[in-house]
């Protein structure tokens, strides 16, 4: 994965691009597949790189992936709570499990690296 900063830039022009598509605005084909490219090479590498499709097709590729994002986004957050609420009845293991869980499921890696630091940060390290 690339640098914070440009991690930021990428997910900027994404939203941009998702915001655009859902308008109806106009979008350059070349430079929506090269950030939809981007994408998937940072955020998502099980998503298959798309190369040559149409304008319809690489928006209703952003739509499906953007809503992959939202669902696995608001899935988190109620992961996060989950974890938290066991943390705060002594659970531990079971706010590890919760997001364990979710660590494997989850093909957004920048979900999956916050809960990774979630889980680490409530293990104190001791489970990697």
């Amino acid at each position: 994965m690339t640098d914070e900063s440009e991690s930021d830039r990428i997910t900027g022009k994404w939203h941009e691009l998702a915001e655009c598509v859902k308008s109806g605005a106009e979008i350059d084909l070349a430079a929506a597949t090269t950030l939809v490219n981007s994408v998937a090479d940072n955020f998502v590498p099980s998503l298959e790189r798309p190369t040559a499709l149409t304008a319809d097709e690489i928006r209703a590729l952003v739509i499906r992936l953007r809503e992959l994002e939202r669902t696995w986004n608001q899935t988190f957050m109620r992961v996060l709570i989950e974890a938290a609420d066991s943390r705060r009845n002594g659970d531990v293991e079971g706010a590890v499990r919760a997001l364990d869980r979710f660590i494997e499921q989850c093909p957004w890696r920048s979900f999956v690296t916050i809960a990774e630091t979630e889980r680490s940060n409530i293990t104190g390290g001791w489970r990697q």
